[in-house]
């Protein structure tokens, strides 16, 4: 289980007109704060985790046929955790 600050990571799935969104609605940013360098940690992340992060600290994707909801909520809780982890360590720094 992923978890941010000792909570279970909360995901939100959103479905509209025929889409699904999977989000953790900026949880990761809000409980860790946006430190100097945040958007770098941000891209890493995109790019590890195969995710988009808005410019609002949101962690996000879009469901396609070739992935469940299921998996595409794992693949958002454990990109959060990540973001949120690195955050506290440039807020660290």
């Amino acid at each position: 289980m992923h978890s941010l600050s000792d909570r279970p990571v909360q995901v939100t799935v959103k479905r509209r007109e025929g889409r699904v969104r999977v989000t953790d609605e900026g949880r990761a940013v809000a409980l860790a704060g946006t430190p100097p360098g945040w958007r770098e940690a941000a891209r890493r992340i995109e790019d590890e985790y195969c995710v988009n992060v808005s410019r609002h600290g949101n962690v996000f994707l879009g469901v396609s046929p070739c992935f469940t909801v299921e998996e595409i909520e794992e693949r958002i809780a454990a990109a959060s955790t990540a973001l949120y982890h690195d955050l506290l360590d440039l807020a660290a720094d």
